[in-house]
C-alpha cells in the first residue's frame, strides 16, 4: 500500500462550530498494513497512532470549510490533548517529518532568556508549553470528501435569494419589452387603408404569423401591404383589416387594377 495515496482518517471523524460541519472519512480498510503505520506503532506503540491521527483531525477542525492543511498550535494544548510527555509528543512528531508524512516547525511565544541564567529544568520540558507548533499536512485535500462543499452549497440555498428568470424568457423580455408587439401592430393597423372587421383577431393573427419572424416579418408584411394596396384603385375593393392579416401571405398581387366606376356595393358583393 502506498500512503501518499488518499490517507486514512479517524473514524466517523466529525466537527461542529458554529452549526457548520467539518467532515472528512476516506479511512483506508488495511491502513494497518501500510509499512509506516507499522513503524510508527511499533516505535511509539498506541501513542504513536494517537498522535500522528490526532494532529491531523485538529488541522481539520482548525480549517473548518477551508481546508488548507496549515494550522498552529500551542504546545501547551497539545499537552492537553494527548495527556502524553512533551518530550514523547516532539519525538512522533520529528519521526513523522522525517518520513515525510507531516510537517512542523516551532517559534517561541516568550522572549529569550537572559543567557547568564542557568536553567534549571531540560530544554524540552521548560519551552514545550509556550511554543507554537506550526504544522502543514499537505495531503489533507486528498483525504477530505465533499461534505465540506456540500455544506457550503447547502447553506447557499437556506439563504433567501431573489429569483433568476430564465435565460430564455431574459432574451426574449430584453428582445421585445411588454407592449412592442401590440405598438407594432398598431402601427401595421393604422397604416392599412380599409380598417375594419375585429381588430382583436387581427392582432392574434398579427401575434402569431408576423411577430415571430421580428424585425423581418413586420418588413415583409408592410411590403405585402403596400404591394396589395398600390395594386387597388379604390379602398372599398381591399379586403378588410381582420382578413388582410389574416391572409397576407396568400394574397396574390394583381397588376391589373379593377374600374373606378365599379364599386362593389352596387353589384351586391361584399368583400370580407
Amino acid at each position: 500500500m502506498d500512503f501518499n495515496s488518499p490517507a486514512p482518517s479517524i473514524e466517523g471523524a466529525s466537527f461542529y462550530q458554529w452549526g457548520a460541519i467539518v467532515k472528512w472519512h476516506k479511512k483506508m480498510t488495511d491502513h494497518l498494513d501500510d509499512p509506516f503505520i507499522q513503524e510508527l506503532i511499533y516505535e511509539f506503540g498506541a501513542n504513536g497512532y494517537m498522535v500522528y491521527f490526532g494532529v491531523i483531525s485538529l488541522i481539520c477542525r482548525e480549517n473548518k470549510n477551508e481546508i488548507t492543511g496549515k494550522a498552529t498550535f500551542l504546545g501547551r494544548y497539545l499537552k492537553e490533548k494527548f495527556h502524553i510527555s512533551p518530550i514523547k509528543i516532539n519525538e512522533i512528531l520529528e519521526f513523522c517529518q522525517s518520513k515525510g508524512k507531516l510537517f512542523f516547525d516551532k517559534t517561541s511565544t516568550k522572549p529569550q532568556q537572559n543567557p547568564d541564567k542557568t536553567l534549571t529544568k531540560p530544554k524540552e520540558k521548560s519551552n514545550f508549553s509556550s511554543e507554537n507548533f506550526n504544522f502543514n499536512f499537505p495531503k489533507i485535500l486528498e483525504i477530505k470528501d465533499n461534505h465540506s462543499y456540500n455544506f457550503k452549497v447547502t447553506s447557499k440555498l437556506l439563504q433567501p435569494k431573489k429569483k433568476k428568470k430564465k435565460k430564455k424568457e431574459k432574451k426574449e423580455e430584453e428582445e421585445h419589452t411588454p407592449g412592442e408587439c401590440e405598438k407594432s401592430f398598431e402601427f401595421c393597423w393604422n397604416k392599412y387603408p380599409r380598417k375594419a372587421g375585429n381588430k382583436k383577431k387581427a392582432l392574434a393573427e398579427f401575434k402569431k404569423a408576423v411577430w415571430p419572424q421580428g424585425d423581418q416579418g413586420v418588413e415583409n408584411f408592410l411590403k405585402k401591404m403596400d404591394e396589395y394596396t398600390a395594386s387597388v384603385s379604390e379602398v372599398g375593393y381591399l379586403q378588410y383589416g381582420e382578413t388582410f392579416f389574416r391572409n397576407w401571405r396568400d394574397i396574390v398581387v394583381s397588376d391589373i387594377a379593377p374600374r373606378k366606376n365599379d364599386n362593389p356595393n352596387q353589384r351586391g358583393e361584399v368583400r370580407i
